[in-house]
């Protein structure tokens, strides 16, 4: 199988398996054919591993690398390959046919619109049409704000707080001519006061464009670049340990959920004035049976007839909410989760599943860490 590498390969081998193997039929490419385009790019704050079938994200942000799939159908892809009618615009930097579809990685060179073809020797299968662009602003969203569905997530005019030698994840989404581009790997930075940054394909098993902010004590401001020009900055605000006076959560927001949605729920520390301070770590208890996993987070399946006292501990205090859930959800077993309800399962596929499930843990040492 090709191999993709790093932390996001089980996420995608895993994705594919049910993709393919499910037969799902959404998305791009001519019905009459099965051939069908699939990028990596999960719009969701879902917290799986799965890659849902939704086609192409387009625009695509120039300087980007993008995986992907052609899901074949019913069709033998074992000589196929993927192409670009333009490399200066796109370019096809890997094409290996895999057993129900064709995987591919791309790089978004320039500006322009190019189309991205699947060929069988000189004949062509199914192609799609491919823009890629220069992004005219940024969109900054407050990560943990973000994961726990807060009602608002963007990044404010106020410094965002982190205690120091503790770090915050600041999510980083595109925009051209009003509408969302997709990209990843592109964003520059300039960093003041000694803070640091460094940028992940995703934060909590969330992809997406990731910066992950630990700054020192004091001011500093992190301007952000895309192509070289200045698209954006911020402000954060290094907390010294001393300052934290009390504990608090953030969330849980429960309002419209479905039984069996995950929620996150991030602890964070307040300061003598009452800012929010995020970075802290906490010890997690579920009606006082103190949890295995320790961390920023907890995250629960959701279920409406059950009710349960949380508590998030450390040092500075304790805090306390009630949810609504059986039990929590351990990221040792994330990517098992497969979201929603069941379908339309054969041999075939659980095999798949069992084999992905055994990848993720060999290639983690038995325990995925976030």
């Amino acid at each position: 199988m090709f191999d993709f590498g790093g932390p996001p390969r089980c996420m995608w081998k895993f994705a594919l398996a049910i993709l393919l193997t499910m037969g799902i039929s959404e998305g791009c490419g001519g019905e009459s054919s099965g051939l069908r385009f699939h990028d990596e790019f999960d719009p969701a704050i879902d917290f799986s591993l799965d890659v849902p079938s939704e086609g192409l994200h387009l625009p695509y942000v120039v300087g980007s690398e993008i995986r992907g799939v052609v899901e074949s159908g019913d069709t033998d892809c074992s000589g196929c390959s993927v192409e670009s009618s333009n490399p200066d615009v796109l370019r096809v930097v890997e094409s290996v046919p895999a057993e129900d579809g064709v995987e591919w990685m791309l790089e978004t060179v320039s500006p322009g619109v190019a189309e991205l073809s699947l060929v069988h020797g000189v004949e062509l299968l199914e192609s799609t049409e491919v823009e890629v662009v220069v992004p005219d602003s940024l969109v900054l969203y407050q990560g943990p704000s973000l994961l726990a569905r807060a009602p608002s997530a963007a990044l404010g005019t106020d410094p965002l707080k982190v205690v120091s030698g503790g770090d915050v994840g600041v999510k980083v989404a595109f925009r051209f001519l009003g509408e969302e581009a997709w990209g990843r790997g592109v964003v520059e930075w300039v960093a003041a006061n000694g803070t640091q940054v460094k940028r992940q394909s995703q934060w909590f098993q969330e992809g997406g464009e990731w910066l992950v902010v630990s700054p020192t004590v004091g001011l500093s401001e992190i301007v952000l670049l895309v192509s070289g020009s200045e698209m954006a900055s911020f402000d954060v605000e290094g907390v010294a340990e001393s300052e934290i006076q009390s504990v608090g959560l953030l969330g849980p927001f429960e309002k419209g959920l479905d039984n069996g949605d995950l929620v996150a729920v991030f602890g964070i520390g307040r300061s003598s004035n009452g800012d929010v301070v995020h970075g802290l770590e906490f010890e997690w208890s579920l009606d006082d049976d103190l949890q295995e996993e320790s961390g920023a987070m907890f995250r629960y399946r959701y279920h409406g007839g059950s009710e349960k006292s949380l508590a998030a501990v450390n040092s500075h205090g304790v805090e306390t909410a009630l949810i609504h859930s059986r039990n929590s959800w351990s990221s040792s077993s994330a990517n098992c989760s497969t979201g929603g309800g069941p379908g339309p399962w054969t041999m075939a596929t659980l095999v798949l599943l069992f084999l992905s499930i055994v990848l993720v843990f060999r290639s983690r040492g038995g325990t995925l860490r976030l």
